[in-house]
């Protein structure tokens, strides 16, 4: 894949001006700064420090978020290695997820321990915003052992923001391009036992096109924890979304429609509590709720648009999730922990969809309605130990007992040794699984029979690694080899019988890479890196498939060979930052749907610059509020590229404002 010459210049340019600054500014570091040890919480499900994991993990914290100036998490994510976001131009568009090579179903995603998921594994990442987040942890590879359907690829947590220190708070706003604008205020601390963290938001844009393409969020976030001893603690958190967005496109890209909208409202709640029973064994239990509804609605144009198929249509889902986890952790040793568990979820669905069609002979309207609902018991144990001999070990096992589709055993196993001189190498084994979606098992239409039958989609994943630290760990080395099998995808096949199911077991594909990473910390003002991802996907069993979109020996679609980034970021005083960061998107597969019939197309490679920055132009005080000036500069040299087929991406876009901090 080649790279325009002056995204090569600015990626060097980037990194020298960063390299060339940070003498000057090293002194002006306070000397009291201190770095804690970083904790990951989601690879293990406790705070393990990174020696005793083996799992490929990215971290993004709160304020490195801020600093760049990114409102969605989407925009984060892009920046993990094996990360291909696919997205069209608009603020609020679709937005999925391909994870090392598996489909966008395939990757779990929690708020505080508690899913976002509708069953069967999509999610909608155009709504999920860095609100009140204080940090996001991504975990590749299979982690159905830990947290069950659906964590094919990897798991996605967002932790919401605690409240430490005296009181404060701040009101931000920003403008930009294509008419889009954003306001938030927060606030947070802690006072005796009691800390707590809120943030509302408003985020809104006209879209790029030119009609009905307008999009807005509104948000809300808490957190409230209660440590009453030190044997004792309690967390709450609540987060809303509730979001519309109007798009003008047709399955092919091509905008028609005037009044065409998506909505989306998405309440979740958890509460994670524990209790220290005896030196050394803890209880803790974690619920959590999610209440999803989505709603489509596209009536006639005009007076005049009332023929041809699919003229009107409206469809209104309701999904619910609520679950229940208790474990014990116990620690055998300063050095073994173990994990007992009982998890419990209960699954709702309900749908109602209706299409009206008019080929001459009048209107006549399909539905399609169902209500259904299903449950999972799962007991586990896991063992985390960190050895003081350098070596590492986590182990799991997991039953997961579905009301719908019946028992599932996944587990993991995985060791890394620190051979000594900063060396560390790691492997693991796994298996996952993926819950069919409702409408796979229990619809009913015209074109759409569910199969109570179904099994999951399951998988097989191995990954290897290397990690070197060098300069006394100012340099980090990483490169992971990883390959994963999927079988029994489920697939539609219609047949002469109407009444017959749809969806069937049929499909097989694998997906294997590598991933390479440097990292680097020359002074502790200045941050540089890249990374780049190498990925094989093929379709090894296309099952009835007839279509482009899976066909045998092919790709599967919208997920690169090759992807990168560079990225520096120079940081001289808390508050003030400025930085550069460039992704490189390599050619992959989609299929042209406006041909008949429709064919497989090679997209063009395509590399977007970012460059964004802070600086705090009034230092708070007490009792004088501070300023920070904020901007943020996408697609800098406003290429031109489709994420999607018939889709343009989103041009340059400019994104300032300020934040006043209290």
């Amino acid at each position: 894949m080649a790279v325009h010459p002056t995204l090569r210049r600015l990626a060097a340019a980037s990194l020298l001006a960063a390299l060339s600054a940070a003498p000057a500014v090293r002194a002006q570091e306070a000397a009291d700064t201190v770095r804690l040890p970083e904790l990951v919480a989601t690879a293990t499900r406790l705070p393990t420090a990174p020696t005793g994991i083996v799992a490929s993990r990215t971290l993004f914290t709160g304020e490195e978020l801020a600093a760049r100036g990114i409102r969605f998490v989407a925009d984060a994510l892009r920046d993990v290695p094996g990360v291909s976001l696919v997205q069209s131009a608009p603020f609020g568009a679709q937005a999925s997820l391909f994870l090392r090579g598996g489909n966008s179903d395939y990757v779990k995603v929690l708020v505080d321990g508690v899913p976002l998921n509708q069953p069967g594994g999509l999610f909608n990442f155009a709504n999920l915003t860095t609100d009140n987040v204080e940090r996001i942890e991504v975990v590749r590879g299979p982690a159905a052992v830990l947290y069950g359907a659906d964590a094919v690829t990897g798991v996605i947590q967002v932790f919401t923001r605690r409240g430490q220190g005296p009181w404060h708070g701040a009101v931000a706003a920003q403008g930009g391009s294509y008419g889009s604008g954003l306001f938030d205020a927060s606030a947070a601390g802690s006072h005796g036992i009691v800390s707590a963290s809120a943030q509302a938001g408003w985020v809104r844009s006209d879209g790029t096109y030119d009609f009905n393409n307008g999009y807005r969020n509104g948000i809300g976030s808490a957190r409230v924890s209660v440590v009453p001893d030190a044997r004792t603690d309690a967390t709450f958190v609540a987060r809303y979304t509730d979001a519309r967005y109007r798009f003008p496109t047709d399955f092919s890209g091509v905008p028609v429609d005037s009044n065409q909208v998506n909505s989306e409202r998405v309440l979740t709640l958890g509460l994670d509590a524990g209790r220290t029973l005896v030196r050394g064994l803890q209880a803790r239990v974690l619920l959590g709720v999610t209440e999803t509804r989505a709603g489509f609605d596209d009536g006639p144009d005009n007076a005049a648009d009332t023929t041809g198929y699919g003229y009107a249509g409206r469809s209104r889902s309701a999904l619910a999730r609520r679950s229940g986890d208790v474990r014990l952790v116990g620690r055998l040793r300063p050095d073994v922990t173990v994990i007992g568990g009982l998890f419990h979820e209960f699954e709702r669905e309900r749908l109602e969809d209706r299409t009206t069609s008019n080929f001459g002979g009048g209107p006549t309207t399909d539905a399609s309605t169902f209500r259904q609902d299903r449950t999972t018991t799962a007991p586990y144990l896991q063992a985390v130990a960190d050895l003081r001999n350098g070596l590492a070990v986590n182990a799991g096992v997991r039953l997961d007992d579905n009301s719908a589709f019946g028992t599932f055993t996944t587990g993991r196993l995985g060791a890394a040794w620190r051979v000594g001189h900063g060396l560390r190498v790691r492997a693991s084994v796994g298996n996952a699984f993926k819950a069919p979606k409702f409408r796979e098992q229990f619809i009913r239409s015209p074109y759409e029979v569910g199969n109570p039958a179904l099994r999951p989609e399951r998988s097989t994943t191995w990954e290897a690694g290397v990690e070197q630290a060098l300069a006394g760990s100012r340099v980090t080395l990483g490169l992971t080899w990883f390959d994963s099998r999927f079988r029994d995808l489920i697939q539609y096949a219609a047949g002469s019988d109407p009444s017959a199911p749809t969806y069937f077991n049929l499909g097989a594909a694998l997906a294997r890479g590598l991933e390479a990473e440097v990292r680097a910390a020359p002074w502790r003002a200045v941050t540089v890196g890249a990374q780049y991802t190498w990925l094989e996907t093929k379709v090894t069993d296309a099952g009835a498939s007839a279509s482009p979109v899976f066909e045998d020996g092919q790709r599967l679609l919208r997920r690169p060979a090759h992807s990168g980034r560079v990225y520096a970021r120079w940081s001289p005083s808390a508050g003030t930052s400025v930085g550069a960061n460039v992704n490189v998107i390599g050619r992959r597969d989609d299929v042209d749907f406006n041909a008949f019939p429709a064919e497989r197309r090679v997209l063009s490679g395509y590399a977007l610059v970012e460059v964004s920055g802070e600086a705090e132009v009034v230092h708070r005080a007490p009792g004088r509020p501070g300023v920070a000036a904020t901007w943020r500069l996408e697609n800098l040299f406003d290429a031109t590229y489709d994420a999607v087929l018939g889709f343009p991406g989103r041009g340059r876009t400019l994104l300032a404002g300020a934040r006043l901090l209290f």
